[in-house]
């Protein structure tokens, strides 16, 4: 016979709420910049997916950071291409991105 836990917690229910229960990705890349702080401000954890591109032969800057601490980095010398970052923010924190030396952003979606 089969046990079932059932506590606080409510695991089984239809609102539990993770990361991509009833959210859905939005294209973002017409109302993001870089150099431009954002707040999650869902009051959920979000996931943001950037694309950009490089072309410098100067190191570029190519960071995300979340809540004050990078989430993800690339430095790069006479690298010529295209870069994708992934990363996490959980409600209330800000994130931003930071490009520099002709890195460019292509897109932008957030899954929220």
């Amino acid at each position: 016979m089969a046990t079932v836990i059932r506590g606080d917690d409510n695991f089984d229910s239809a609102d539990y709420g993770g990361l991509g229960h009833n959210q859905t990705w939005s294209a973002l890349v017409a109302s993001r910049a870089a150099s431009t702080t954002y707040t999650n401000t869902t009051g959920r954890t979000i996931a943001i997916s950037i694309r950009g591109s490089v072309s410098s032969t100067s190191v570029q800057d190519v960071s995300v950071t979340v809540g004050g601490q990078a989430a993800w980095v690339r430095y790069a010398g006479t690298y010529t291409g295209e870069f994708n970052a992934f990363t996490v923010v959980p409600a209330g924190l800000e994130y931003y991105l930071t490009l520099s030396n002709g890195a460019a952003l292509v897109r932008w979606e957030e899954l929220r």
